[in-house]
């Protein structure tokens, strides 16, 4: 399944599972797994963010509900609009994906928490 992640705050399309996870080896294996669409869409929102150096991140699946700043929205490809969608002189690509695609949901992301460093014990002689 190709699934498009677009920035909620500002209506871009961020990523296209097509292109940064084509060499994940665990992309490759929920897709042949055919994991539940809400499982496959925080793995996705995962491996971009990896692709981009974040890690740590925290993710949720919803179809519905607040969205906050951290939030990307998800659309599903229909195999047979991806010419159309993804074609070098698509004069809007983001406008494709709303009419051509299927709104799946979005995931939210929540940051890491900070980390707090701790002293070992130490007793004064």
């Amino acid at each position: 399944m190709r699934l498009v992640l677009v920035e909620w705050a500002s209506d871009r399309v961020l990523g296209d599972t097509a292109e940064f996870a084509k060499d994940s080896a665990e992309w490759a294996d929920c897709a042949f797994r055919e994991i539940a669409l809400e499982q496959l869409a925080v793995v996705a929102a995962r491996l971009f963010d990896e692709s981009r150096g974040r890690r740590g991140w925290r993710y949720q699946f919803a179809c519905f509900g607040r969205k906050e700043n951290t939030t990307y929205e998800i659309f599903t490809v229909n195999e047979e609009e991806e010419e159309a969608i993804f074609r070098p002189d698509a004069s809007s690509i983001m406008q494709a994906v709303i009419t051509r695609c299927a709104y799946a949901g979005f995931v939210r992301r929540k940051p890491p928490e900070p980390r707090i460093a701790t002293l070992p014990n130490t007793k004064a002689a």
